[in-house]
């Protein structure tokens, strides 16, 4: 960490629209520090953008970026205890990684991965190559704006393109990600697939040459491989102290 930046002061920011109740009052319970942004009426990458300026303007290593309807499920994994001591786990993730996201239950089987015996002993950080805006700790680095003119996928490809500048983007499986489900302020109940497939034909016209697979999965792993042919490993452990391996990982 520079000098010139202090640590993780477990402030979220937090985007939300007035439509909405955001999960403030849960944060707090943990004792974060919980700033609204709020962006009605226009794409989340709008308010992201300004939040991610202000960041850049400030003497923070690390942000907090989050969307007004997620926590933390303590439940799984080592969740329960980052919240307490998250100041402390960021300190320790490797220099060369400026993004880090929970694990999304929706996209990873939790008792198969959260029972394996290294869970115990070490945090555990995945390669991400698309992850998802809803919440992430973001270290300073050159500043990447998300991209405002698509209706959806701007959080991912946010994230790839940190890639594409000589970033890393992790996955820490330790901890995972939870939705308080609550209508959508932007698509309604029947638009989110249509804005998401307008994106992904979008995503592909912005980068022409990424190329698809026979079963028409976008290769992004590997055209950043061209384009950071140095990439660290898949997979990095960080190895825990006495007492948090004592803490108990649950699955």
């Amino acid at each position: 960490m520079s000098t010139s930046t202090k640590p993780w002061n477990k402030t979220i920011h937090m985007l939300a629209t007035h439509s909405r109740t955001p999960v403030s009052s849960w944060w707090e319970a943990q004792g974060y520090t919980v700033h609204l942004h709020h962006n009605d009426g226009v794409h989340p990458g709008h308010g992201r953008n300004q939040i991610l300026q202000d960041f850049y303007q400030s003497d923070q290593e690390w942000l907090c970026m989050a969307d007004d309807d997620v926590i933390l499920d303590s439940k799984w994994g080592d969740s329960e205890y980052f919240l307490q001591h998250s100041e402390h786990i960021l300190s320790r993730v490797p220099n060369h990684v400026n993004v880090l996201v929970p694990l999304n239950p929706t996209l990873i089987r939790l008792n198969h991965t959260l029972s394996q015996p290294i869970y115990q002993t070490h945090w555990i950080l995945e390669r991400e190559t698309f992850p998802t805006g809803k919440l992430v700790w973001h270290r300073r680095s050159r500043l990447i704006k998300q991209h405002t003119h698509i209706p959806a996928l701007e959080d991912g490809i946010w994230g790839f393109e940190h890639w594409l500048g000589g970033g890393c983007v992790m996955r820490l499986n330790n901890i995972v990600l939870k939705e308080k489900s609550q209508p959508s302020s932007l698509f309604g109940k029947t638009g989110r697939r249509t804005a998401y497939q307008t994106s992904r034909e979008q995503f592909l016209k912005m980068y022409p040459d990424i190329g698809l697979n026979k079963r028409g999965q976008i290769m992004r792993w590997r055209h950043i491989q061209k384009c950071q042919p140095q990439h660290p490993p898949k997979f990095w452990d960080i190895e825990k102290t006495l007492a948090e391996q004592c803490s108990e990982v649950r699955f």
